[in-house]
């Protein structure tokens, strides 16, 4: 795997010795990442609360779970999202072993990113001479089976190449089942309607130190399909909700905030986080509806880089 770039690097590299003392505080941002790894606060990072609609105020989805010291949990793989996460964060996730990456499925605002950034990720620790990291890319099969075609098209001379030193290994979700991540996280994988049942997606429940994080994916709402939502908000602590659908459109492929309050009041949700948003309706109009539902919980919307602690 690239060769000439490779070869050139070798050059680069043997004049100008890598520091890897300095490879995880290079900037500012990662210092304060750094920083924070001396607290025991859960951190969520909206790194990107938008949609294809408004990327000029937004970016796709992209939110980063981390506590302490442990490894980052990085949900969605949207475009460029190594760099926003650095960006957001100062995590690198170039040099960082023991990432999860959980994803909702595959439409490329969701998953867009995974292709360049096993390649990057890739070039980056051969260059440094780091072997043997993981990334675990949790998902539906769609998401393998399409990142499998990407590099086909996209590596034809290297379609046995296996970017070892990107050291990503994807786990297929099984809904229903739990399973513990590297930082000592339990991610549970639930089935979600969108629209159209040809397309494989999951919603995620993060449980920290007994703290459930749900997590909707992208869902809409249906009569037939609510039960799927019930099971996703059902004794969370807080729900990061999919919120495509506005105030109250009732759409089959987005939530609307109108039911996803009503879903947060039936099941004691605490703290309901609108994103995925299109900014058609205010927020004023998005947490209206929510009451109207009879949510008396906190109803947060979030910009991009703004971070929620608990």
């Amino acid at each position: 795997m690239c060769d000439s770039l490779s070869r050139a690097a070798s050059i680069f590299f043997a004049s100008k010795p890598v520091d890897k003392a300095r490879s995880l505080i290079q900037d500012a941002a990662t210092e304060k990442f750094m920083a924070q790894q001396e607290d025991e606060l859960i951190r969520v990072t909206m790194v990107g609360t938008g949609t294809v609609f408004n990327p000029d105020r937004r970016g796709p989805p992209l939110y980063v779970i981390r506590k302490g010291s442990k490894p980052p949990l990085v949900l969605e793989c949207s475009e460029g999202f190594w760099k926003r996460v650095r960006d957001a964060t100062g995590a690198n996730l170039f040099l960082l072993d023991g990432i999860d990456i959980a994803i909702t499925h595959a439409h490329a605002d969701h998953v867009g990113g995974l292709f360049p950034f096993e390649v990057g990720r890739h070039c980056a620790r051969w260059m440094r001479g780091l072997h043997g990291g993981q990334v675990r890319v949790h998902g539906p099969h769609q998401i393998r089976s399409g990142h499998e075609a990407i590099k086909r098209a996209h590596l034809p001379e290297h379609r046995t190449e296996k970017l070892a030193c990107s050291g990503l290994r994807f786990q297929p979700t099984k809904p229903g089942l739990s399973v513990v991540l590297s930082n000592g996280f339990s991610l549970e994988a639930l089935p979600v309607f969108h629209g159209d049942p040809v397309i494989e997606v999951n919603a995620f429940r993060v449980t920290i130190d007994g703290v459930v994080i749900a997590y909707t994916g992208d869902a809409g709402w249906t009569e037939d399909t609510a039960f799927m939502l019930k099971n996703v908000f059902r004794g969370a602590d807080v729900v990061i909700c999919d919120a495509s659908g506005g105030a109250k459109s009732g759409s089959a492929r987005h939530l609307d905030t109108l039911h996803a309050g009503a879903l947060a009041k039936e099941h004691d949700v605490q703290t309901l986080v609108l994103t995925h948003l299109t900014d058609f309706d205010p927020p004023e109009a998005l947490e209206k509806a929510c009451r109207e539902a009879g949510f008396e919980g906190d109803v947060i919307i979030p910009n991009d880089g703004d971070e929620i602690n608990f």
